[in-house]
C-alpha cells in the first residue's frame, strides 16, 4: 500500500513538472513579457545620488532625480543631474527605439561617470534577441540568460533575468567581435512601495572605475498612472543653475 502511494505521488510530481515544462515560455515570449512587464501603467519619482570613483581617486557625489511614466505603448522619463542637466528619455515598446534629448545642459554629462541615460530605463532590454544561453543563478535567484544585440549593432549584451520576477539582475556589455566585457551593470536592493518594486541601487563599472546610483527610499514615490488624472514627473532646472 505504501509503495503504491509512493508511486502515485511520484507520478503526480512527474506530471506536475511536465506540465510546468510544457507551459514554459519560449525565449522570445519571455523577453516580450520582460519588456512589457509593467505595461498596466505606472509612474515613479526617485531622488538620490550618483557615487563615482576612479582608481586612486576619491568618491564624487552628484545629486540625481529620475522620474518615469510607463504606459503600454511607451515610456517617458526625465533625468535631472546636479539640478543642472535635464534629459528627456522616451522609448517605444513596439520598436524598441529610444531617444535622449537634452532639455537643459548636455546629454554628455553622464560620460564622465560611465552612465548612460538608458541605464536607468533598462533600455538595453529592447535589443534584438540573438539566443538564450544556459540558465544560471545569481544570489540564489534562478535566472534565464539572454544574449541581445544593441539597436546600432555596435555591441552585444548578456543579461541575467529573474525567471520568477521578470526583472534584469545583471548585464554585461561586449563590443562587437570582442569576447571580454568592457562594462557591467547590476540592479539590487529591491524595495516595495505602493505594491510596486524598484531597484534602490544600480551599479555600473568598467576598467578602473565604478559608479553607483543610490535612490533614497524615504523620498521614493511610486504609483499607478491614470491618464485622466495625469501625474507630473518633470522637474524644472532652478533659475540659478541654468
Amino acid at each position: 500500500m505504501k509503495m503504491k502511494k509512493f508511486l502515485l505521488l511520484t507520478f503526480g510530481l512527474l506530471l506536475a513538472f511536465s506540465a510546468q515544462a510544457a507551459k514554459e515560455e519560449s525565449s522570445q515570449a519571455f523577453m516580450n513579457a520582460v519588456r512589457n512587464f509593467r505595461s498596466t501603467g505606472t509612474y515613479s519619482k526617485l531622488s538620490g545620488v550618483i557615487q563615482h570613483r576612479r582608481r586612486g581617486g576619491r568618491v564624487e557625489n552628484t545629486p540625481l532625480y529620475f522620474g518615469i511614466i510607463i504606459q503600454k505603448e511607451r515610456f517617458t522619463a526625465q533625468l535631472l543631474i546636479d539640478n543642472r542637466d535635464s534629459l528627456l528619455i522616451s522609448q517605444s515598446h513596439k520598436s524598441g527605439s529610444a531617444a535622449v534629448t537634452a532639455l537643459a545642459g548636455s546629454a554628455k554629462v553622464l560620460d564622465r561617470v560611465g552612465l548612460r541615460a538608458t541605464d536607468l530605463t533598462l533600455g538595453f532590454l529592447h535589443g534584438k534577441l540573438l539566443k538564450e544561453l544556459p540558465r544560471e543563478s545569481l544570489s540564489m535567484a534562478p535566472c534565464r540568460v539572454m544574449l541581445l544585440e544593441s539597436g546600432d549593432k555596435k555591441e552585444t549584451v548578456k543579461v541575467w533575468i529573474s525567471a520568477d520576477h521578470y526583472f534584469p539582475l545583471k548585464a554585461e556589455f561586449f563590443r562587437k567581435g570582442e569576447k571580454k566585457s568592457y562594462r557591467t551593470l547590476e540592479c539590487n536592493g529591491f524595495t516595495k512601495r505602493n505594491e510596486l518594486y524598484y531597484a534602490r541601487y544600480i551599479n555600473v563599472e568598467g576598467p578602473g572605475w565604478r559608479t553607483r546610483v543610490a535612490f533614497d527610499a524615504d523620498k521614493a514615490e511610486l504609483g499607478f498612472y491614470n491618464p485622466k488624472q495625469p501625474v507630473n514627473i518633470m522637474r524644472a532646472v532652478p533659475a540659478g543653475k541654468k
